[in-house]
């Protein structure tokens, strides 16, 4: 895979590229495609996994080296890259998406409460002065309350989604069926 020559003319892009010493450039590639799969909205990585996941799982796919950080080069690059990707409705975006993972982790809380407490109530004799069943119920009723709006935000999700989708194909068309460079106006 080759390095596009765009990448050069963005100083923070350019010196992760000569900080890289192999002739083939491996380091300088992992390191956009690590940026790519971290941070940009259209990565299966971000579509699925919540940032601390991702950065393990990312780290672990590019097989970056046990303790991998992000250097000063890299955060200068991200962040560069950032700037070209920010919109008002992409930032959105990434804060309903990292708010759907925690949804999600609620859930998964909710669940593993609610199985403790049926294991309880199973278990409880006629000593116990608390009921379990009302400790169930109401976790129950919990897990349904968010579980109504669930639903309402995965559709704003999918929603904002199209809408960040048509910003960025309506910043990158020109006339006769081309895509602008990065620099273009």
């Amino acid at each position: 895979m080759i390095l596009s020559t765009e990448l050069k003319l963005v100083p923070e892009f350019k010196r992760v590229i000569t900080a890289d010493k192999d002739i083939a450039k491996r380091g300088a590639l992992k390191t956009f495609t690590y940026i790519y799969f971290m941070y940009d909205y259209r990565s299966p990585y971000n579509q699925a996994l919540a940032l601390e996941d991702r950065r393990i799982k990312v780290c672990t796919d590019l097989q970056l080296a046990s303790g991998w950080k992000e250097d000063l080069l890299t955060k200068e690059a991200i962040s560069k890259y950032m700037e070209f990707l920010n919109t008002a409705s992409l930032q959105m975006l990434i804060a309903l998406r990292e708010g759907l993972f925690t949804a999600r982790e609620a859930v998964e809380m909710l669940t593993f409460q609610l199985q403790g407490q049926i294991s309880l109530a199973k278990n409880a004799g006629s000593a116990s002065e608390i009921d379990p069943m009302d400790k169930v119920m109401s976790l129950i009723d919990n897990l349904f309350k968010v579980s109504d709006k669930l639903p309402k935000m995965l559709d704003t999700l999918t929603s904002l989604e199209e809408r960040v989708k048509t910003e960025q194909s309506n910043t990158s068309k020109i006339r006769g069926g081309g895509t602008k460079g990065l620099f273009e106006d």
